[in-house]
Protein backbone atom coordinates (compact mmCIF):
# COMPACT_ATOMS: atom_id res chain seq x y z
CA UNK A 1 0.00 0.00 0.00
CA UNK A 2 1.16 3.52 -0.78
CA UNK A 3 1.65 6.68 1.41
CA UNK A 4 -0.57 8.98 1.93
CA UNK A 5 1.86 11.75 0.00
CA UNK A 6 2.38 8.99 -2.61
CA UNK A 7 -0.89 8.42 -4.00
CA UNK A 8 -1.20 12.54 -3.41
CA UNK A 9 1.52 13.12 -5.83
CA UNK A 10 0.80 10.45 -8.13
CA UNK A 11 -3.28 12.27 -8.10
CA UNK A 12 -2.04 15.23 -8.62
CA UNK A 13 0.40 13.94 -11.87
CA UNK A 14 -2.23 12.20 -13.38
CA UNK A 15 -5.77 13.33 -12.15
CA UNK A 16 -7.30 9.86 -13.46
CA UNK A 17 -4.48 7.01 -13.31
CA UNK A 18 -5.17 4.16 -15.84
CA UNK A 19 -4.83 1.93 -12.98
CA UNK A 20 -7.83 2.98 -11.28
CA UNK A 21 -10.21 3.76 -13.83
CA UNK A 22 -10.10 0.29 -15.19
CA UNK A 23 -10.33 -1.53 -11.81
CA UNK A 24 -12.42 0.40 -10.18
CA UNK A 25 -14.48 2.14 -13.26
CA UNK A 26 -14.45 5.10 -10.91
CA UNK A 27 -15.17 9.14 -13.21
CA UNK A 28 -12.41 12.03 -12.96
CA UNK A 29 -15.16 14.33 -10.90
CA UNK A 30 -14.69 11.45 -8.29
CA UNK A 31 -11.17 11.05 -8.34
CA UNK A 32 -11.17 15.17 -8.18
CA UNK A 33 -13.21 14.72 -5.12
CA UNK A 34 -11.23 12.38 -3.50
CA UNK A 35 -7.68 13.95 -4.08
CA UNK A 36 -9.41 17.21 -2.30
CA UNK A 37 -10.58 14.86 0.96
CA UNK A 38 -6.95 13.18 0.63
CA UNK A 39 -5.58 16.72 1.04
CA UNK A 40 -7.76 18.02 4.06
CA UNK A 41 -6.74 15.05 5.31
CA UNK A 42 -3.24 15.50 5.31
CA UNK A 43 -3.65 18.91 7.03
CA UNK A 44 -5.06 17.95 9.58
CA UNK A 45 -3.14 14.56 10.41
CA UNK A 46 -0.27 15.82 12.42
CA UNK A 47 -3.22 17.43 14.87
CA UNK A 48 -4.10 14.06 16.08
CA UNK A 49 -1.54 12.67 18.43
CA UNK A 50 -2.11 16.13 20.15
CA UNK A 51 -5.92 15.33 20.05
CA UNK A 52 -5.55 12.04 21.52
CA UNK A 53 -3.33 13.29 24.37
CA UNK A 54 -5.78 15.97 25.26
CA UNK A 55 -8.51 13.23 25.60
CA UNK A 56 -6.69 10.92 27.64
CA UNK A 57 -5.83 13.99 30.24
CA UNK A 58 -9.27 15.04 30.43
CA UNK A 59 -10.11 11.47 30.84
CA UNK A 60 -7.77 10.64 33.32
CA UNK A 61 -9.76 13.57 35.17
CA UNK A 62 -12.80 11.86 35.50
CA UNK A 63 -14.52 14.70 32.88
CA UNK A 64 -16.41 14.17 29.46
CA UNK A 65 -15.44 15.55 26.03
CA UNK A 66 -17.98 16.85 24.26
Amino acid sequence: MRTLDEVIKAMETDPVPMAYTARLSVHEDIMTDALHYLKEYQKILPLVPSLINTAIAVQKKGKTIG
